[in-house]
């Protein structure tokens, strides 16, 4: 999501934690749509993703330049597994939203294992974080609630905001009144079906790793 979307995780003490390093998801989105799908269908790619319950068992690890948090293998490349005569672009499109929503979940479950700060929630807003598809799948893996903002560029918003502020035409009270979120996405997933779907996930990853290896042995 980065410069797309940006993600903020909250502490309970109003600690304000950026986001690990990873790629875009947008970006991701983009490439996808290029490499699978017709242009006339680029606009509808959360709506096909919508139309599947699930990826019908198809993973794709967004690699495309390497892994960030947590694994560090810059080596790693962009995988597509787990298709079957079954599979149509509806699954590829959901199984892309599903490798951005567990790229994001790993991000957070770094930033509470560095910081020992239970992560509440998470803000999002951007282009893809438009998506229903993303946003739900983001809640179910990471196990927080997703806040989507009432402002798809909230980062422009609040400098426009912070700008009013510092010329006096509003003040801090009035502009934390503004409401911010415009819908919430809770966690609907049990600990089995975590444990299952992060199993898929993981042997996907595994498939990913390592492809340069001179890139993977480098140490950060």
């Amino acid at each position: 999501m980065a410069s797309e979307e940006t993600i903020r995780a909250q502490a309970p003490a109003e600690i304000k934690l950026r986001e690990a390093i990873r790629t875009r998801a947008l970006g991701v989105m983009r490439h996808a749509e290029a490499t699978f799908l017709p242009s006339a269908y680029t606009a509808l790619w959360s709506a096909l993703a919508a139309e599947v319950a699930d990826a019908g068992g198809v993973q794709y690890v967004p690699a495309l330049l390497g892994l960030g948090t947590p694994y560090w293998d810059y080596g790693a490349r962009g995988t597509l597994v787990g298709m079957s005569l079954g599979t149509d672009r509806r699954h590829i499109c959901r199984a892309v939203l599903e490798g951005v929503a567990w790229r994001v979940a790993e991000c957070v479950a770094a930033v509470a294992a560095d910081t020992a700060a239970a992560v509440t929630a998470l803000h999002v807003d951007g282009g893809a974080a438009r998506s229903d598809v993303l946003c739900t799948a983001i809640a179910d893996r990471s196990g927080v609630p997703v806040l989507r903002s009432t402002e798809r560029e909230a980062t422009a918003y609040g400098c426009g905001l912070l700008a009013g502020v510092a010329a006096g035409m509003w003040d801090l009270e009035a502009v934390a009144a503004l409401p911010s979120v415009e819908r919430t996405f809770d966690p609907g997933w049990d600990a089995t079906r975590k444990a299952e779907a992060r199993f898929a996930w993981d042997a996907a990853v595994s498939a990913s790793r390592g492809w340069i290896e001179g890139l993977s042995q480098l140490a950060f």
